[in-house]
């Protein structure tokens, strides 16, 4: 039975990790950039600072972008900035110590053109960009520990102990009994196997 459970966890693990990788390649970015004149068509990982890229209404932008050229441009900067309607972007520029939100001759990478096209030039790439810096101060970020999760730590911890006890001493009266070492030891093991819950987290 465990030999059994074994490829069928590994089997279905594979297929999940096939499909995830199959979806990964069906949503990766791609981006319309000038190179030598010619519009080419590129993996979003492909660009470079300096590159030109055209954007056109249903891309989704593959870099920060400084945009120098629009028609009627609208980018839908949601998850971004959380704003609920898409922004009008133009080729002017703004302060540069405007917020995020007010930076209208920008492009960021994530976003989504709603209308209209554009070109501009890549300024960022990668974790070089907004949502990258935002995607690294996430990754950095402290595990939060609650009272509850402490609560829930001290219990895992009180209970491998008490466990640990119980199969101490059923072992040790196993062997007081004169029973075989190892049906002693394979009883107590059964017993801490049996004695922790299927959910609890480990200490």
């Amino acid at each position: 039975m465990v030999l059994v459970n074994a490829l069928v966890g590994y089997f279905q693990e594979s297929k999940a990790v096939k499909a995830l990788d199959s979806l990964a390649k069906s949503m990766s970015v791609h981006a319309t950039a000038l190179r030598c004149g010619t519009a080419v068509d590129l993996a979003a990982s492909q660009l470079v600072p300096g590159d030109v890229v055209l954007l056109r209404s249903g891309d989704k932008v593959p870099a920060d972008v400084r945009i120098f050229r629009t028609k009627e441009l609208r980018i839908d900067e949601s998850t971004l900035t959380g704003e609920s309607v898409p922004v009008n972007k133009q080729a002017s520029s703004v302060d540069k110590d405007s917020v995020l939100a007010e930076r209208t001759c920008m492009a960021y990478a994530g976003t989504l053109v709603s209308y209209g096209q554009g070109r501009g030039i890549v300024t960022s790439t990668g974790q070089k960009t907004e949502i990258g810096r935002i995607s690294g101060m996430i990754d950095d970020a402290q595990e939060l520990d609650t009272p509850l999760t402490r609560k829930i730590t001290r219990f895992s911890h009180v209970l491998l102990i008490a466990i640990l006890v119980l199969a101490g001493v059923l072992m040790l009266l196993g062997l007081l009994r004169n029973e075989p070492f190892t049906d002693t030891f394979m009883a107590a093991v059964a017993l801490a196997v049996g004695a922790i819950p299927e959910g609890c987290p480990p200490p």
